[in-house]
């Protein structure tokens, strides 16, 4: 393999990471928290199907929905850019790689949004 396929490989393993730590952080801050699996090391086995299962149960959350909506398409992204990576890591497609990269900046961007919106909440909560 080259030492551009594993420099990609790194750099994109490591942005799922982060934004995965994102969407960890913000569902754990809800009013119900989601805890979804952590550690130094991702297993993709187990988190792939957490962030699946926040999908199904945001809705149940008692916070408005938009932060539902936020929530609900950062984790969709998210799952998307993972699904991608994988089959990238099969095919070596570069197109592949943009689409990993486009999924990643919405699903971090929309959870973005949405720990600003749940801050503002808590912060109404405790005036």
């Amino acid at each position: 393999m080259s030492d551009e396929f594993e420099q990609d490989k790194e750099n994109l393993g490591l942005a799922l990471a982060r934004v995965y730590r994102l969407i960890a952080k913000v569902v754990s801050k809800l009013p119900i928290p989601i805890a979804l699996p952590g550690g130094p090391v991702y297993d993709s086995t187990e988190i792939v199907p957490a962030t699946i299962r926040v999908t199904e149960i945001i809705e149940e959350q008692p916070i408005p929905q938009d932060l539902q909506v936020l929530i609900w398409g950062g984790c969709l992204h998210w799952i998307a850019a993972a699904h991608l990576f994988d089959r990238w890591l099969k095919t070596q497609e570069h197109v592949t790689t943009l689409e990993v990269q486009i999924n990643l900046v919405a699903a971090g961007d929309a959870i973005i949004d949405a720990a600003a919106e749940l801050m503002l909440m808590i912060d109404e909560l405790d005036e």
